[in-house]
């Protein structure tokens, strides 16, 4: 185990198997109010965005979410979700530092928020939760897969690789949330048929919608499945999470989503197994399955599945190519004409009549589009600007609305000291709505 490991490990031990200690602090924590930035002690650099719920006091202990934004937006989950907070009596903390990166740099970072939250608030150690979007979900996950006294993770928009695991190896509740039109909407799906495989209890929620933090109904009904589940709420609360998963059955099946529909309601079955709550929860099922429409969406999301599945495999296969070329653009996967093709193969499928080829054309564009971000940022630390020319020339084919390529390029160039280029692609990022001079 590495040193910067060993430390997270050390803190995160030192907050939660160690008495729930309070220190007054200069500085008020009002309650029911989001406060953006909380600095962290040790690292005064460092902070953080804090929820208290209304009512909070040091004298009793509360359960806590810690919230993993990819972005670093530390605040913007916090007010998506801060009434289901009030409602549940949750406090909220993000780190505005934990982003998109390298686990072995982020979780440090984590480490430094634990410790300083041990000491300012009263914790209730029985319920730890994480919860993450994209990049920041698989940090949630290998940040609890590391200690045993995290309670639950909810994983939004991504998943941490589960092949290879063993049931042993999550010991925590576990559930996914996932758009419809999200790229990493298969993956998702792939991950829950693992955890399956082994026997683990995993909740999917699907929404319509794309790639980001989900609604707060949704996300309220994957903090009620897991309370339960973590006996949070008892037996007595079933009613409330039995009526969260019909309300948004019914609203699947008035969406004609009966693929959805048809996963709460296998879920709603497995959770409510010998309870007062089982026939209803069987009959909702076959009432589901009897529906001659989802025989019919099932073959069809299978033909688009295995389309979906054609054109990943072209796709990454042309990422491979292009990420081992040496800036030379004699194969055709690596001009911009073939990328402007794929461009428009997706759009010509996000404008079609097919709702769900629709979404496929959207899954397929953001996973593009993901990649280039990534790969580009990769380059672009690594001071290897020809690449990453080569990378944002056609990042500006799929978001050529965006000022975002044109600035990478222009930043590209003045590295490589062809100042006209630099300032040529500036005035065009200008001209896209870029106005921060602070990040040139």
């Amino acid at each position: 185990m590495n040193k910067q490991v060993t430390i997270l490990v050390f803190f995160i031990c030192r907050l939660f198997l160690s008495t729930v200690e309070y220190s007054c602090s200069c500085q008020p924590f009002a309650a029911g109010t989001v406060m953006d930035t909380i600095r962290v002690r040790s690292d005064r650099k460092e902070s953080y965005a804090l929820y208290l719920p209304p009512g909070y006091t040091a004298r009793s202990q509360w359960p806590v979410i810690y919230f993993f934004e990819p972005g670093g937006r530390g605040s913007l989950p916090l007010h998506l979700y801060e009434d289901l907070a009030t409602e549940h009596g949750f406090i909220l903390i993000s780190s505005n530092n934990c982003r998109n990166g390298a686990f072995e740099v982020m979780e440090p970072i984590a480490g430094r928020l634990f410790e300083d939250t041990r000491t300012r608030f009263s914790i209730d150690t029985a319920h730890i939760y994480f919860a993450g979007f994209s990049g920041g979900s698989k940090l949630a996950f290998r940040l609890a897969q590391k200690n045993p006294v995290i309670s639950a993770v909810i994983g939004c928009g991504a998943s941490y690789p589960v092949a290879g695991l063993t049931k042993n190896n999550i010991r925590f509740i576990y559930s996914g949330i996932v758009g419809t039109s999200d790229m990493n909407y298969y993956s998702m799906h792939q991950n829950k048929n693992i955890l399956d495989s082994l026997g683990f209890p995993y909740y999917l929620i699907c929404f319509e919608g794309s790639h980001r933090w989900p609604p707060a109904p949704v996300f309220n009904e994957a903090l009620w499945w897991t309370m339960i589940r973590d006996n949070l709420k008892g037996r007595e609360n079933f009613s409330e999470l039995f009526s969260l998963m019909s309300m948004a059955i019914d609203s699947a099946l008035e969406e004609k989503n009966y693929y959805s529909a048809n996963l709460r309601a296998m879920e709603m079955k497995k959770i409510f197994a010998n309870t007062a709550y089982e026939i209803p929860a069987d009959s909702i099922l076959k009432r589901i399955n009897r529906d001659p429409l989802f025989a019919l969406q099932i073959k069809k999301l299978n033909r688009i599945a295995k389309e979906e599945a054609s054109f990943q495999h072209e796709i990454v296969n042309a990422f491979v190519a292009l990420s081992n070329s040496q800036y030379t653009q004699a194969d055709t996967v690596h001009t911009p004409s073939w990328w402007e093709s794929q461009h428009k193969r997706c759009c010509r499928l996000i404008s079609g009549k097919d709702p769900e080829k629709q979404k496929l054309g959207k899954r397929m564009d953001g996973l593009i589009v993901a990649f280039f971000y990534e790969q580009g940022a990769g380059y672009m630390s690594e001071h290897d600007y020809k690449r990453s020319v080569m990378v944002y020339d056609i990042l500006v084919i799929f978001r050529p609305e965006s000022w975002y390529g044109y600035l990478q390029l222009s930043g590209c160039y003045k590295a490589m000291d062809q100042p006209q280029k630099a300032e040529r692609y500036l005035e065009i990022a200008r001209k896209k709505g870029f106005s921060d001079d602070n990040k040139l």
